[in-house]
């Protein structure tokens, strides 16, 4: 190929080339067609995964907690962290629960309808 040697039947060769690159053409066109195709498998994917993880947290074990519980594990949280607090400031300034009231409607209904949380 880097001589400058002709064979004797360069029309057999240069047609042997020519149906070479038209293969490769018909490759290349075949595998932007299946390219084409996996880049909306790929992004159809994507808004899916967007759907499942939009609605993942709707099967938490946590949601399926009653009031009463949430209730006790919110006092639970307001609670000193020890018993040598117990008579400190901390029992006189309830801490602040308003972020828990913050993740949802029911939480929020809890926090303010249980008046031991205020």
């Amino acid at each position: 190929l880097s001589s400058s040697y002709t064979p004797p039947d360069a029309s057999l060769h240069h047609s042997e080339l020519a149906a070479a690159i038209a293969a490769a053409a018909q490759y290349d066109n075949a595998i932007q067609t299946i390219q084409a195709v996996v880049d909306r498998m790929v992004a159809e994917r994507a808004r899916l995964q967007v759907h499942i993880d939009g609605h993942h947290g709707l099967y938490s074990p946590v949601r399926r907690l009653p009031p009463e519980i949430l209730c006790e594990i919110f006092m639970h949280f307001s609670e000193p962290p020890n018993r040598h607090m117990a008579n400190s400031l901390h029992v006189l300034v309830k801490p602040d629960l308003s972020h828990v009231s913050r993740v949802c409607t029911k939480w929020r209904a809890i926090v303010t309808g249980a008046p031991k949380l205020w």
